[in-house]
């Protein structure tokens, strides 16, 4: 876009590592406004670099001058004097201080040139030559030759109505003369004028390869064969320069060894793209970053180890890149020749490899499969993921705009949906902020909506799936370790609980937001690397955690630390719409749900990226906003005298809304501020009351525990104590305890050890009588110790005694 008037300035400027430009052009648009600006800069040892700066703006609006080039296609240098001027022909320089030269010499005609020099022709967007006679004066060079071609022919493919060649004298001063040379030699204009007019039509000029295989010298570069699309991943959109070692070309149809210009050149593999040399933030792992496309088309990526190159004959590498869909020549000596190339060839740029998901170097870099993100500090390293397990849903469909005016607008007023992306935005901030993982569970029947809220969630990272970016829990708690781990540090989307196992379910509750999975050996007996995450987790389901682990009779009573972890909320809005609070214009729910399940599918993976670059452009005063927020929510919020448990799931849920309001804050959702906060505080009020106190789950589940087991067995299993043991053997079968007092339906209950630890089954007993005890249920001894002495019978027996008021009690 343009430069705005309100755009800070760009200069004065200095490259963090090749200080003030030495030189500096401006890309203006056709009607003048700047686009960009390519600046040179001076080498220490004499040599000259180049890097363009450009204007971007961020989701929070905030406009930032970065030393990065403009998204492909890239603008030509001298579009306003192109429209300036339709009638003329059109000069085509490399480099914009050769174009600069020309316009002096060749008056007549509009110089101009394309961006990044002679390696970036095609990364160009050459339309506005369609219909000009164009001719191309290049550098003196075989690269310089190289770029006359490809441009000649891009610029045919544009619509230009005739590209012409100019021939550089046979005896200019050095390699790589161009126009700038010209007129430091003083060249007149007349002189320039003689050679642009002797320029030979590109068909007749062009240096033909009979055998499909360009001649091959040593220092042949290539910066690879496939276009730029901002869509492709990160990897394949770096293009540094290649040096290939002496007799080795990269051609159109693949790699060729061609060692001697009167011999016929052989043919290795079909075509590929060397993106970077990588290794990772330890300085180990070096590796090259491959890209190509495989025989249908689609673009496959490979990161080759060094290591596996210099390995005998590489057999592992070249299974895995013609397992991809690259054409490989089967001989032994063009199977040498590959791996030679491969060893030998040298890549100008440097990247640092990320295995995993998420946040990397201290904060500073995020990496997932469809993007990677920096500080503005670390702009100039390009970031390389690979993975051995990624999760398939990380992809992209549709721009930033259209979900926020589509998907995120459906949102508005809308409770459980706005809960929702505050836990899927929640992900990212867990290690800044030193957060605990947790999960989510929206419980309630089926078709209320459960799953549209899980879409919406799921479309802030990615899509493309039957449910958009979620799962289903129809998996293995092992399954889950390798899914967690590649969704780390982001979100976790898991359809329909009660599709998982009662086993599996009862050890995920753990695993999943305990963060790292199951020690394993290898085959020869090592240790494998623990795997290791970060996540929010969204869940749906009819019923609850408890209930579902209940029905496999994994344990008589879910943990609490599983109910910390894993917290139930109704999903039901409570409005008689299901899921929602209002219909939004339409007539039905059903009819809400699929617009969202429709935008949601076409729009996805672009809210996600888009809130870590803001998050990562002003890191320590959004982190330290979220601290705030989170902060203000529990001080407001949370019940006074709560208990640990309840702080542990309240500061959840304030997460949760500190998430929602920084994306609101950032322009990601169309909210009011302060909208999520409101959603966040009524499920957590919501759930409090489901929960029945504020104090610990134990103490409740105690309380709970005893008094069912009375409510079962008090007639059955107690008998008087007065008569203890005595009193019949079928009343003294299986007997859990005894009853006090003359009135055996008013006394209270006594337990012998046995007894109490089957009505405290899956609880601490000792833990459970102090429940009681606190509760006023359990009769201390005079020197308030748990168990009393008590008659029973004929003799005397230690027990628990439990007062018969807790029946009069009511479950919570």
């Amino acid at each position: 876009m343009p430069v705005p008037d309100n755009a800070p300035p760009a200069f004065p400027r200095r490259h963090r590592d090749h200080g003030e430009p030495a030189a500096v052009w401006a890309y203006p648009d056709a009607e003048g406004r700047v686009l960009f600006y390519a600046c040179r800069f001076a080498l220490a040892d004499g040599g000259k670099t180049y890097c363009p700066l450009t204007l971007f703006e961020f989701p929070n609006g905030a406009l930032r001058w970065i030393w990065k080039g403009p998204p492909v296609p890239r603008p030509l240098y001298g579009l306003d004097q192109l429209a300036a001027r339709p009638e003329a022909y059109v000069l085509l320089c490399e480099g914009e201080k050769s174009a600069d030269a020309a316009r002096t010499l060749v008056p007549d005609y509009v110089a101009i040139t394309s961006p990044n020099g002679s390696k970036n022709a095609r990364y160009a967007d050459w339309s506005p030559l369609r219909g000009r006679h164009v001719v191309i004066w290049p550098d003196a060079d075989k690269p310089g030759l190289d770029y006359a071609h490809e441009a000649a022919t891009l610029a045919l493919r544009a619509g230009a109505f005739s590209v012409a060649l100019v021939e550089p004298p046979a005896d200019v001063s050095a390699v790589g003369w161009d126009a700038a040379d010209a007129l430091d030699e003083g060249w007149t204009a007349e002189r320039a004028g003689q050679l642009v007019a002797a320029a030979k039509s590109f068909s007749a000029a062009g240096a033909g390869d009979p055998e499909g295989l360009l001649a091959a010298t040593e220092g042949d570069t290539s910066a690879g064969t496939a276009p730029i699309d901002e869509n492709l991943p990160p990897v394949a959109r770096l293009r540094p320069e290649i040096k290939w070692p002496y007799g080795y070309r990269m051609t159109a149809k693949g790699l060729v060894f061609k060692p001697k210009q009167d011999e016929p050149g052989e043919w290795l593999s079909g075509p590929f793209d060397v993106h970077a040399l990588v290794r990772t933030e330890e300085g180990t792992g070096w590796s090259l970053a491959i890209s190509f496309r495989d025989p249908d088309g689609r673009l496959q990526t490979v990161v080759v180890a060094l290591a596996d190159i210099a390995a005998g004959d590489a057999s592992d590498v070249r299974r895995e890149m013609a397992s991809k869909g690259l054409r490989l020549a089967s001989g032994r000596g063009a199977k040498d020749r590959f791996v030679s190339a491969l060893a030998s060839l040298t890549v100008d740029l440097r990247a640092m490899l990320v295995s995993r998901s998420g946040w990397h170097a201290n904060g500073e870099v995020y990496a997932a499969p469809n993007f990677t993100a920096t500080t503005p500090e670390r702009e100039a390293e390009p970031i390389v993921f690979r993975a051995e397990q990624q999760a398939t849903g990380f992809r992209t469909s549709g721009t930033l705009g259209a979900w926020i005016e589509e998907v995120g607008a459906l949102a508005a007023g809308q409770g459980r949906l706005l809960f929702s992306l505050g836990v899927a935005f929640a992900g990212p901030l867990l290690e800044p902020l030193g957060q605990e993982p947790g999960a989510f569970n929206l419980v309630g029947p089926s078709s209320c909506g459960k799953t549209t809220a899980l879409r919406m969630a799921g479309s802030v990272w990615g899509g493309g799936g039957p449910l958009g970016f979620a799962a289903t829990w129809r998996t293995t708690s092992n399954a889950l370790e390798g899914t967690a781990a590649a969704h780390n540090d982001s979100l976790l989307a898991l359809d329909e609980l009660g599709m998982c196992e009662p086993r599996d379910l009862d050890a995920a509750a753990y695993a999943l937001t305990g963060g790292s999975g199951k020690g394993r050996l290898k085959a020869d007996g090592d240790l494998r690397t623990r795997q290791r995450w970060r996540i929010m987790v969204l869940s749906t389901g009819e019923i609850t955690l408890a209930q579902r682990i209940a029905e496999g009779a994994v344990t008589r009573n879910v943990r609490a630390g599983q109910m910390v972890r894993f917290v139930d909320v109704p999903a039901d809005a409570g409005q008689g719409l299901g899921l929602f609070d209002h219909l939004a214009g339409y007539g039905h729910g059903s009819e809400l749900s699929n617009a969202i399940r429709d935008r949601t599918g076409r729009l996805y993976g672009t809210a996600g990226p888009a809130f870590v670059n803001a998050l990562l452009a002003k890191r320590e005063g959004a982190l330290g906003t979220a601290r705030a927020l989170i902060a203000a929510f529990l001080a407001e919020r949370m019940p006074a005298g709560a208990g640990g448990q309840v702080q542990r799931v309240g500061a959840r849920f304030a997460l949760v809304a500190a998430a929602g309001e920084l994306a609101t804050a950032f322009g990601l959702l169309p909210v009011e501020r302060g909208a999520v906060t409101a959603a966040a505080e009524s499920i957590f009020r919501q759930w409090l009351a489901q929960r029945g106190g504020t104090g610990a789950s134990e103490d409740r589940d105690a309380l709970k525990a005893v008094r069912d087991f009375l409510q079962r067995h008090a007639a059955a299993r107690f008998i008087k104590a007065a008569h203890g043991l005595d009193e019949g053997s079928w009343r003294a079968q299986n007997v859990a305890g005894f009853r006090l007092g003359r009135d055996e339906e008013n006394g209270d209950f006594v337990f012998h050890d046995a007894g109490w630890a089957e009505a405290t089954q899956g609880l601490d007993p000792r833990a459970a009588a102090d429940a009681l005890a606190s509760a006023g249920f359990l009769v201390l001894d005079a020197r308030g110790k748990r168990k009393r002495a008590e008659r029973i019978g004929q003799r005397t027996m230690r027990v628990y005694r439990v007062a018969a008021s807790i029946l009069d009690g009511e479950d919570v």
